[in-house]
């Protein structure tokens, strides 16, 4: 696939540091934040998508969650990983299932294990690259008394890239803020990645305002995947300086 190393401005979000909560202290987390789940013992784990219901004396009531309308397997005493926003900041933390129920409306009760830690943000060069990407989103929808509902996916090519995150550009938008799953498929030996994101931003092209440029944010990303996205557009740049 042809690919284009235009660099563009480095991105301006300021560094945080690590902020850890207590463990057991849940008053960062609200009821119907949504959170982006996985196995934590699975070595390819792929993102489900929850709401939080309840929280009630250090334990989490959440919707079973789901991905494309298919359940997660979970057992009790099953150790899970939670990624979920707070004023537009991603957090993470781990817990054990405690109870299930399989009812009109299915839940798992969560308790956390270790800290809620905030992830740190970095600076994070931004080049302009076509790396074949799918988009994931799910959404909750109570009118259909059903819960976690699929919405859709894009299957297309990234706008730009970088450590901390995607820009595609599409006829349609997300609405900011929405967790979503992105695959991408970086060309060197490595596996597919499966990254859980948000929407940062979305933005009418002033020049084509049928089309939206849509900013997802990596949540959750491994120190490896990073390494391999950094190295990916360190060779883009190069060629760049030799065209």
């Amino acid at each position: 696939m042809e690919q284009s190393a235009e660099a563009s401005d480095e991105n301006k979000a300021p560094d945080d540091g690590i902020e850890v909560f207590e463990t057991g202290d849940l008053d960062v987390i609200s009821i119907n934040d949504s959170l982006q789940v996985t196995v934590a013992d699975d070595p390819n784990p792929s993102n489900y998508y929850s709401r939080v219901n309840n929280v009630e004396e250090g334990r989490l009531i959440i919707a079973w969650p789901t991905q494309r309308g298919i359940r997660l397997p979970v057992r009790r005493d099953q150790k899970l990983n939670f990624t979920f926003l707070h004023n537009g900041i991603p957090f993470v933390f781990s817990g054990i299932v405690d109870e299930t129920s399989s009812g009109s409306l299915p839940e798992i009760t969560v308790i956390t294990v270790g800290p809620v830690i905030k992830t740190q943000r970095r600076h994070n060069f931004r080049m302009k690259c076509l790396v074949p990407v799918e988009i994931i989103w799910t959404e909750y929808l109570p009118e259909s008394g059903k819960g976690m509902e699929n919405v859709g996916n894009i299957t297309t090519s990234t706008y730009d890239l970088s450590a901390g995150g995607v820009g595609i550009r599409w006829k349609k938008t997300i609405p900011e803020g929405t967790p979503v799953e992105v695959k991408l498929n970086v060309p060197d030996d490595g596996p597919l990645m499966k990254i859980p994101c948000r929407v940062a931003y979305t933005e009418k092209l002033p020049d084509n305002p049928s089309m939206t440029h849509i900013g997802i944010q990596f949540l959750a990303i491994s120190e490896r995947e990073q390494a391999r996205i950094i190295r990916y557009l360190n060779r883009l740049q190069i060629q760049s300086l030799h065209v």
